[in-house]
C-alpha cells in the first residue's frame, strides 16, 4: 500500500523544514513495518496470555500486540505491574496533572488488555488456566520455578494443554550452571 506524502507548505521556512522531516519519518516507519511485514508474518488471531512483569517480559509482549496478537496481561489486584509507578515520566491528564500510571508502563503495555488477578490463590490460578483454554501462548518472566508453586510452570501446564507455546524469559536460562542466580 503506497501512501502520498505531499503536504501543503506554509510560505514560513521554518514550517516548511519542520513537515518535511515529519512526512519523512513517517515514510521511513512505514517502509520499516513493511520490511518487518516481510519477515514477521501478522500474528492476527493469535491470543497471548501474558504473565510478565518489568522489562523483558512486556517488551516481547508489546511486540506482538504491536503485530497484531491479542496480549492479556495479568496483573495484581490492587497494585497492578510495578512499572505502573516507574516515573516521572507520568502521562498528564485533561488538566495538565500526572496521572497514575508512568509513560513506561503505558508504552510497554499498548495493544494488550489487562485483568486483576491473584494467582497465589487457588481460584486466580484456575481462572489463568480457563484463560489458557483460549490462548495459544503463555510468557512469562518470574524467577526460575516461581510459577511451579502456583501450578503455572511449564510441567505443571504441558499435561493440560499439549499444544500451548510456553516461552520462559529469564535472565541465566531454567537449568544449566548459572540457572541459579537469577533467585538471588
Amino acid at each position: 500500500m503506497k501512501k502520498n506524502y505531499q503536504l501543503n507548505y506554509s510560505e514560513n521556512r521554518v514550517a516548511k523544514d519542520k513537515l518535511y522531516r515529519q512526512a519523512e519519518r513517517a515514510r521511513k516507519a512505514d517502509m520499516m513495518f513493511a520490511v518487518l511485514s516481510d519477515y514477521f508474518p501478522s500474528t492476527d488471531g493469535l491470543k497471548v496470555l501474558d504473565l510478565t512483569r518489568i522489562l523483558a517480559g512486556p517488551t516481547c509482549t508489546q511486540l506482538l500486540g504491536d503485530l497484531g496478537a491479542d496480549v492479556i496481561k495479568i496483573e495484581r489486584p490492587g497494585a497492578g505491574d510495578d512499572t505502573r509507578k516507574w516515573g516521572p515520566p507520568y502521562l498528564k491528564d485533561r488538566d495538565g496533572e500526572d496521572r497514575a500510571e508512568s509513560a513506561y508502563y503505558l508504552s510497554c503495555n499498548r495493544n494488550k488488555r489487562s485483568v486483576a488477578l491473584d494467582i497465589s490463590r487457588p481460584g486466580g490460578s484456575a481462572l489463568v488456566r480457563r484463560l489458557l483454554a483460549h490462548c495459544g501462548v503463555l510468557i512469562e518472566n518470574f524467577k526460575v520455578g516461581g510459577l511451579k508453586k502456583y501450578g503455572l510452570d511449564h510441567g505443571s501446564l504441558r499435561g493440560g494443554f499439549p499444544r500451548l507455546v510456553y516461552c520462559s524469559i529469564t535472565g541465566f536460562g531454567q537449568t544449566g550452571p548459572y540457572a541459579h542466580l537469577s533467585r538471588l
